[in-house]
């Protein structure tokens, strides 16, 4: 059901996929139908020189990926360097101890008892 209901819940990254594909399809269809000539932009990729296009593709890509990794190293980074406030006076040895100890056998959020 889901699938059905991305349109409305998504709109923006669903134009984006679907333009994305439009684009590889467009790709695809001009290299299927330039096997019989071979147009510029096809002999610039298959030419002798080709390796050099796709080592460019690769290291964008690999710039990217650093990019976008770091990111997500700098937002969890942050999270988990940020200091942790108690919620109030610390708890004598025991009563920490007591409580691990029930946590093993009850949840954090028990029911209201009748």
């Amino acid at each position: 059901m889901q699938l059905f209901t991305i349109i409305f819940q998504r709109p923006i990254e669903f134009g984006i996929s679907i333009g994305i594909t439009l684009l590889m399809v467009v790709i695809f269809l001009r290299a299927a139908m330039s096997a019989e000539r071979r147009e510029n932009w096809v002999r610039r990729i298959t030419g002798p020189n080709g390796k050099f296009v796709f080592g460019f593709l690769f290291l964008v890509y690999l710039v990217a990926s650093c990019i976008v990794v770091g990111a997500e190293v700098v937002a969890a980074w942050a999270d988990a360097a940020a200091p942790r406030r108690p919620e109030g006076p610390p708890l004598p040895l025991r009563a920490r101890i007591t409580g691990a100890a029930r946590s093993l056998f009850s949840s954090s959020t028990e029911l209201p008892r009748r």
